[in-house]
C-alpha cells in the first residue's frame, strides 16, 4: 500500500516521474487480507471501494470475500506479551475474528 501523501518531504515533481501510483489513494490491490474485521479495517475497505477516476474514466470497484480461513486472525504467539497463548485458539467468531481474504471485482 502507498503511503506518500501531499505533505511528503520527497520531491513530488520526481515521484511523479517514476509514472507509478506512489501517493496514498492512487493504488487500489487486487488482494486485501483481513486479520479480524476491525472498524479500522472496514474503514481500510471503503477507501478502496470508494469511486474514482482511472484512465479518465470514473471506476469503482468491489473487495469480495474468496475464503474465510479458520484461523484466529489476532496473533497471540509472542512471547513478550502477557496474553500469550501455546496452542490454537479455537473458541473465536468466525464472522469478525478469523483471516478474511478478498479479490478486487470492477463494478460496471
Amino acid at each position: 500500500m502507498c503511503l506518500l501523501n501531499s505533505s511528503t518531504t520527497l520531491p513530488l515533481a520526481k515521484i511523479r516521474e517514476l509514472k507509478a501510483p506512489l501517493m496514498i489513494g492512487e493504488n487500489f490491490p487486487d488482494w486485501i487480507i483481513f486479520f479480524r474485521l476491525s472498524l479500522e479495517n472496514k474503514k481500510i475497505l471503503e477507501c478502496f471501494s470508494r469511486t474514482h477516476i482511472e484512465k479518465m474514466r470514473r471506476v469503482k470497484f468491489d473487495y469480495r470475500p474468496v475464503r474465510v480461513l479458520n484461523v484466529y486472525g489476532d496473533d497471540t504467539t509472542r512471547p513478550e506479551l502477557p496474553w500469550h497463548s501455546f496452542g490454537p485458539i479455537t473458541d473465536f467468531s468466525r464472522e469478525s475474528e478469523a483471516v478474511y481474504v478478498l479479490k478486487k471485482t470492477i463494478i460496471k
